[in-house]
């Protein structure tokens, strides 16, 4: 029995969804969608109404690094936005000038290491393979209470920072 990928894609589905979204599936009419092109479209209607899409990529496009924040919570955190927005609509490489911006001049030479040429030589896929890799092994040994007073030499509070 050949299956198609649009069959299987609209089967498993609802094991993607909790809470609302369960139910909203479960209240639509048996048959009212009958292919994976039209669920998106419902879906989008229903759980990205434009007003919120907007302030999603509003929140992509102004994205900020906290305060002493390391790059990889800073990465998690970025990560997170663009998962609650999966329509936003923003080219890769835009993505990963939003992320590497604002990344303090620490961050940025912790980041332009993981790569010879620098992070942002690299497309936003391979990036983020490897600011993943990163985060698992700085996850694995950073806490919070790791902060380490770094050697000034010749840097202003804002690059320490």
């Amino acid at each position: 029995k050949n299956i198609s990928q649009q069959s299987i894609r609209l089967r498993l589905f609802p094991f993607s969804l909790m809470g609302d979204a369960t139910k909203w599936l479960a209240e639509l009419p048996r048959e009212s969608i009958t292919s994976w092109e039209e669920l998106l479209v419902a879906f989008n209607e229903r759980f990205f109404p434009p007003s919120k899409m907007l302030k999603l990529r509003d929140n992509i496009q102004n994205f900020k690094r906290e305060h002493g924040e390391p790059i990889h919570e800073t990465w998690l955190r970025f990560q997170k936005l663009l998962i609650q927005c999966p329509t936003h609509g923003v080219p890769d490489n835009v993505l990963l000038q939003y992320f590497y911006q604002n990344l303090n001049s620490v961050n940025k030479g912790i980041a332009d290491h993981l790569v010879r040429g620098g992070l942002m030589s690299q497309t936003f896929q391979a990036a983020s393979v490897l600011l993943d890799e990163m985060t698992k092994i700085n996850r694995a040994w950073h806490t919070r209470e790791d902060h380490f007073s770094p050697l000034n030499v010749g840097m202003t509070k804002e690059q320490l920072d």
